[in-house]
Protein backbone atom coordinates (compact mmCIF):
# COMPACT_ATOMS: atom_id res chain seq x y z
CA UNK A 1 0.00 0.00 0.00
CA UNK A 2 2.53 2.51 0.71
CA UNK A 3 4.30 1.44 -2.48
CA UNK A 4 1.76 1.92 -4.51
CA UNK A 5 1.12 6.04 -2.46
CA UNK A 6 4.49 6.50 -3.13
CA UNK A 7 4.81 5.64 -6.48
CA UNK A 8 1.41 7.72 -7.37
CA UNK A 9 3.42 10.61 -5.56
CA UNK A 10 6.23 10.26 -7.64
CA UNK A 11 4.41 10.30 -10.99
CA UNK A 12 2.28 13.43 -10.14
CA UNK A 13 5.77 15.47 -9.02
CA UNK A 14 7.02 14.59 -12.45
CA UNK A 15 3.95 15.46 -14.55
CA UNK A 16 3.62 18.76 -12.95
CA UNK A 17 7.70 19.45 -13.77
CA UNK A 18 7.20 18.61 -17.48
CA UNK A 19 4.30 20.84 -17.39
CA UNK A 20 6.32 23.88 -15.86
CA UNK A 21 8.89 23.24 -18.58
CA UNK A 22 6.78 23.61 -21.70
CA UNK A 23 5.33 26.90 -20.98
CA UNK A 24 7.52 29.82 -22.22
CA UNK A 25 8.40 32.09 -20.07
CA UNK A 26 7.35 35.21 -22.51
CA UNK A 27 4.25 33.73 -21.92
CA UNK A 28 1.51 36.88 -22.04
CA UNK A 29 -0.09 36.48 -18.80
CA UNK A 30 -3.76 36.74 -18.07
CA UNK A 31 -5.01 40.00 -18.49
CA UNK A 32 -6.72 41.65 -15.69
CA UNK A 33 -10.47 43.37 -15.86
CA UNK A 34 -8.81 46.96 -15.68
CA UNK A 35 -6.73 46.20 -19.11
CA UNK A 36 -9.50 44.76 -20.70
CA UNK A 37 -11.91 47.48 -20.07
CA UNK A 38 -8.85 50.36 -21.19
CA UNK A 39 -8.55 48.18 -23.84
CA UNK A 40 -11.98 48.30 -25.42
CA UNK A 41 -12.37 52.62 -24.68
CA UNK A 42 -11.34 53.86 -27.88
CA UNK A 43 -8.71 56.24 -28.07
CA UNK A 44 -9.72 60.19 -27.72
CA UNK A 45 -8.89 61.85 -30.99
CA UNK A 46 -5.70 64.09 -30.45
CA UNK A 47 -5.57 67.96 -30.19
CA UNK A 48 -4.80 69.69 -33.73
CA UNK A 49 -1.42 70.92 -33.65
CA UNK A 50 -1.31 75.21 -33.00
CA UNK A 51 -1.18 77.33 -36.57
CA UNK A 52 1.81 78.91 -37.22
CA UNK A 53 1.84 83.03 -36.49
CA UNK A 54 1.97 84.66 -39.78
CA UNK A 55 5.28 86.13 -39.99
CA UNK A 56 5.30 89.92 -39.60
CA UNK A 57 6.27 91.77 -42.38
CA UNK A 58 9.13 94.17 -41.99
CA UNK A 59 9.20 97.59 -42.26
CA UNK A 60 10.31 98.83 -45.39
CA UNK A 61 12.76 101.39 -45.41
CA UNK A 62 11.47 105.07 -45.37
CA UNK A 63 11.46 106.67 -48.60
CA UNK A 64 14.28 109.62 -48.87
CA UNK A 65 12.78 113.37 -48.71
CA UNK A 66 12.37 115.30 -51.70
CA UNK A 67 15.20 117.87 -51.13
CA UNK A 68 13.93 121.24 -52.38
CA UNK A 69 16.38 121.90 -55.28
CA UNK A 70 16.98 118.79 -57.52
CA UNK A 71 18.37 118.00 -60.76
CA UNK A 72 20.91 120.91 -60.93
CA UNK A 73 22.17 121.80 -64.39
CA UNK A 74 24.49 124.19 -65.62
CA UNK A 75 23.91 125.92 -69.16
CA UNK A 76 25.82 128.18 -71.34
CA UNK A 77 24.48 130.25 -73.99
CA UNK A 78 24.75 132.36 -77.00
CA UNK A 79 22.30 134.98 -77.80
CA UNK A 80 20.99 136.97 -80.65
CA UNK A 81 19.38 140.86 -79.23
CA UNK A 82 17.56 142.66 -81.44
CA UNK A 83 16.28 146.37 -79.72
CA UNK A 84 12.17 147.84 -80.83
CA UNK A 85 10.80 150.64 -80.83
CA UNK A 86 12.67 153.84 -79.23
CA UNK A 87 15.25 151.30 -77.51
CA UNK A 88 16.54 151.54 -81.39
CA UNK A 89 18.03 154.30 -80.99
CA UNK A 90 20.40 153.44 -78.77
CA UNK A 91 21.52 150.43 -80.17
CA UNK A 92 20.45 148.27 -83.61
CA UNK A 93 21.77 144.84 -82.67
CA UNK A 94 24.16 142.47 -81.05
CA UNK A 95 24.91 139.33 -79.28
CA UNK A 96 26.05 138.01 -76.05
CA UNK A 97 27.29 134.87 -73.90
CA UNK A 98 25.44 133.98 -70.81
CA UNK A 99 26.03 130.98 -68.02
CA UNK A 100 22.93 129.60 -66.24
CA UNK A 101 22.50 127.43 -63.12
CA UNK A 102 19.24 125.76 -62.78
CA UNK A 103 17.09 123.43 -60.74
CA UNK A 104 13.74 121.80 -60.60
CA UNK A 105 12.18 122.53 -57.25
CA UNK A 106 11.40 119.24 -55.07
CA UNK A 107 9.45 116.67 -57.13
CA UNK A 108 7.30 119.34 -59.46
CA UNK A 109 7.99 120.45 -62.86
CA UNK A 110 8.69 124.15 -61.52
CA UNK A 111 12.15 125.13 -62.45
CA UNK A 112 14.16 127.86 -61.47
CA UNK A 113 17.63 129.55 -63.03
CA UNK A 114 19.84 132.30 -62.48
CA UNK A 115 21.20 133.26 -65.48
CA UNK A 116 24.36 136.43 -65.75
CA UNK A 117 25.79 136.96 -69.11
CA UNK A 118 27.00 139.97 -71.17
CA UNK A 119 26.26 141.36 -74.42
CA UNK A 120 27.61 143.75 -76.92
CA UNK A 121 25.89 145.72 -78.77
CA UNK A 122 26.18 148.09 -81.93
CA UNK A 123 25.28 151.43 -81.51
CA UNK A 124 22.30 153.25 -83.18
CA UNK A 125 23.13 156.61 -82.16
CA UNK A 126 26.08 158.85 -83.72
CA UNK A 127 27.09 160.50 -80.06
CA UNK A 128 27.40 156.56 -78.83
CA UNK A 129 30.03 154.27 -80.52
CA UNK A 130 30.21 151.20 -78.33
CA UNK A 131 27.65 149.50 -75.83
CA UNK A 132 28.26 146.42 -73.72
CA UNK A 133 25.80 145.40 -70.97
CA UNK A 134 26.04 142.80 -68.10
CA UNK A 135 23.32 141.85 -66.87
CA UNK A 136 21.69 138.92 -64.08
CA UNK A 137 18.73 137.40 -64.55
CA UNK A 138 16.18 135.12 -61.66
CA UNK A 139 13.50 133.41 -63.70
CA UNK A 140 11.32 130.91 -63.20
CA UNK A 141 9.49 128.15 -65.52
CA UNK A 142 6.95 125.71 -65.87
CA UNK A 143 8.14 122.09 -67.45
CA UNK A 144 6.01 120.57 -69.96
CA UNK A 145 7.48 117.11 -70.90
CA UNK A 146 6.61 115.94 -74.46
CA UNK A 147 7.91 112.26 -74.07
CA UNK A 148 7.37 110.89 -77.82
CA UNK A 149 9.60 113.42 -79.08
CA UNK A 150 11.87 113.73 -76.36
CA UNK A 151 11.27 117.41 -75.92
CA UNK A 152 10.10 119.19 -73.51
CA UNK A 153 8.12 122.91 -73.58
CA UNK A 154 9.43 125.04 -70.62
CA UNK A 155 7.40 128.84 -70.59
CA UNK A 156 9.52 131.18 -68.24
CA UNK A 157 9.35 134.44 -66.63
CA UNK A 158 12.01 136.45 -65.28
CA UNK A 159 13.43 139.80 -63.72
CA UNK A 160 16.31 141.36 -63.48
CA UNK A 161 19.61 144.06 -63.86
CA UNK A 162 21.28 144.79 -66.70
CA UNK A 163 24.00 147.58 -66.15
CA UNK A 164 25.10 149.25 -69.61
CA UNK A 165 28.62 150.76 -70.02
CA UNK A 166 28.37 153.25 -72.97
CA UNK A 167 31.65 155.13 -74.76
CA UNK A 168 29.60 157.94 -75.88
CA UNK A 169 30.41 161.90 -76.06
CA UNK A 170 27.79 163.59 -73.55
CA UNK A 171 25.83 165.83 -76.23
CA UNK A 172 26.64 168.10 -79.79
CA UNK A 173 28.88 170.39 -78.14
CA UNK A 174 31.50 167.92 -76.89
CA UNK A 175 34.01 165.96 -79.14
CA UNK A 176 35.87 164.11 -75.81
CA UNK A 177 34.44 160.40 -75.75
CA UNK A 178 34.05 159.22 -71.96
CA UNK A 179 32.50 156.05 -70.47
CA UNK A 180 28.93 156.36 -69.37
CA UNK A 181 27.10 153.89 -66.82
CA UNK A 182 24.03 153.34 -65.78
CA UNK A 183 21.89 150.67 -64.79
CA UNK A 184 17.97 149.60 -65.12
CA UNK A 185 15.86 146.69 -64.39
CA UNK A 186 14.24 144.61 -66.87
CA UNK A 187 11.45 142.01 -67.09
CA UNK A 188 11.59 138.89 -69.64
CA UNK A 189 9.54 136.51 -70.85
CA UNK A 190 10.08 133.20 -72.70
CA UNK A 191 9.39 130.04 -74.44
CA UNK A 192 12.03 127.34 -74.13
CA UNK A 193 12.46 124.17 -76.07
CA UNK A 194 14.72 121.84 -74.35
CA UNK A 195 16.04 118.56 -76.44
CA UNK A 196 17.35 115.95 -74.37
CA UNK A 197 18.64 113.05 -77.18
CA UNK A 198 18.64 110.19 -74.37
CA UNK A 199 14.65 111.66 -73.63
CA UNK A 200 14.03 112.35 -69.98
CA UNK A 201 16.71 110.87 -68.30
CA UNK A 202 19.68 112.39 -70.42
CA UNK A 203 22.52 114.12 -68.86
CA UNK A 204 22.60 116.72 -71.18
CA UNK A 205 19.80 118.79 -73.45
CA UNK A 206 19.97 121.81 -76.51
CA UNK A 207 17.92 124.34 -75.57
CA UNK A 208 16.51 127.62 -78.01
CA UNK A 209 15.18 129.78 -76.09
CA UNK A 210 12.88 132.73 -78.32
CA UNK A 211 12.15 135.52 -76.28
CA UNK A 212 11.28 139.25 -75.21
CA UNK A 213 12.55 141.86 -72.58
CA UNK A 214 11.29 144.91 -71.50
CA UNK A 215 13.13 147.82 -69.60
CA UNK A 216 10.84 149.81 -68.04
CA UNK A 217 11.96 153.75 -66.87
CA UNK A 218 10.22 157.42 -66.31
CA UNK A 219 10.72 158.40 -70.07
CA UNK A 220 9.96 155.22 -71.67
CA UNK A 221 9.45 151.59 -72.38
CA UNK A 222 12.33 149.84 -73.73
CA UNK A 223 11.59 146.26 -75.95
CA UNK A 224 13.86 143.61 -77.35
CA UNK A 225 13.26 140.45 -79.21
CA UNK A 226 16.04 137.75 -79.13
CA UNK A 227 16.73 133.87 -79.11
CA UNK A 228 19.06 132.41 -77.28
CA UNK A 229 20.46 128.95 -78.52
CA UNK A 230 22.65 126.49 -75.82
CA UNK A 231 23.03 122.94 -74.20
CA UNK A 232 22.79 121.78 -70.10
CA UNK A 233 24.42 119.25 -68.40
CA UNK A 234 23.11 117.48 -65.52
CA UNK A 235 25.45 118.13 -62.52
CA UNK A 236 26.20 114.88 -60.35
CA UNK A 237 24.37 111.69 -60.96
Amino acid sequence: MRTSQLAFSLLYLSSTLLFAQEIPESATPIATAEALSAASTPAADPEPAPEPAAPVPSPEPAAPAPRFLNNPRLGVGLSFDLPVGRYRGYAVSGGGLSLELAARIANSPIELGLTAGFDLLASGNPYIESLLRGHALLRSGWRFPLPAAKLSLVPRLGAGLVVHLARASLNELETAVTWIAYADQFYSAELALDFGPGGRGSRWSLVLAPGIRLFPSRAYWGFQAGIEAGARLKLGR
